[in-house]
């Protein structure tokens, strides 16, 4: 349900680019909270940044298919793509450490091996990563964490000539500087709002950090529960700590 809800959005917000002076302000559409940011809300749920990017890339990736006919030959081509520029290591370190979120991936099911993220992340990858760059076909191995991984960060990879073409591509959403987001031209705002008011609250992800404010520790029992939904609308939440509280 929440993969198609992604999908909803990112729609969505493709239709708001083509007519944004038709939209209404975000304070006109949604109850948020006084203090709602949408920046620091992308910055506490990565999910909701790069949930952009990944649907982007799809139809980025579209242009693959406009110039094959056999839709076999359009996966080879993004797969080509993707692995000539992951071979700058230097990039695809960063598509590991800043793009490629394992927490969204499996908590959406958009992979299906959960084995894909390393425990102690790229220092664990490295040693594997080149010699399965080059025998990656699209299809992950049986038994080989790392083509899972590799399967993962192409799904951030855009058609580009190069790696700085990439880079520049992904920043163009955001970037990370001191562990903090920064936001680019391509991110928009609406659909982080968006995100937040149709998914993040129900869930009750946080939209903001504690700063050292906060009431009780986020649990089942404050969330309404409808059906095998727990519904936690009735509040809303902070980060601290990786702790999740009531928001004050």
């Amino acid at each position: 349900m929440k993969k198609m809800l992604y999908v909803f959005l990112s729609a969505a917000v493709l239709f708001l680019g083509s007519c944004s002076s038709m939209a209404p302000s975000p304070e006109e559409k949604y109850d948020l909270p006084a203090d709602f940011k949408y920046q620091e809300y992308a910055d506490v749920n990565r999910n909701a940044a790069i949930s952009q990017i990944y649907f982007d890339i799809i139809e980025k990736n579209k242009v693959y298919k406009d110039t094959t006919v056999d839709k076999r030959d359009s996966t080879s081509k993004a797969v080509s793509n993707c692995i000539n520029l992951l071979k700058n290591e230097n990039f695809a370190r960063k598509i590991y450490l800043e793009y490629a979120f394992c927490d969204w991936f499996i908590d959406n099911e958009v992979i299906s091996n959960k084995g894909a993220c390393w425990d102690n992340g790229w220092e664990d990858l490295e040693p594997f990563f080149q010699d399965s760059l080059p025998k990656y076909t699209g299809t992950p191995r049986r038994n080989v964490k790392a083509d899972s991984t590799i399967k993962m960060m192409c799904m951030f990879v855009p058609p580009a000539e190069n790696a700085s073409d990439a880079e520049s591509y992904l920043r163009g959403f955001y970037y990370l500087d001191n562990g903090k987001l920064v936001f680019g031209q391509k991110f928009s705002s609406e659909l982080a709002i968006w995100h937040y008011f149709e998914t993040g609250r129900y869930d009750g992800m946080p939209y903001k950090y504690c700063n050292g404010r906060h009431g009780a520790i986020k649990d089942t029992t404050l969330a309404t529960v409808r059906g095998n939904f727990y519904d936690y609308g009735k509040y809303t939440f902070c980060l601290e700590n990786g702790q999740v509280y009531i928001a004050q």
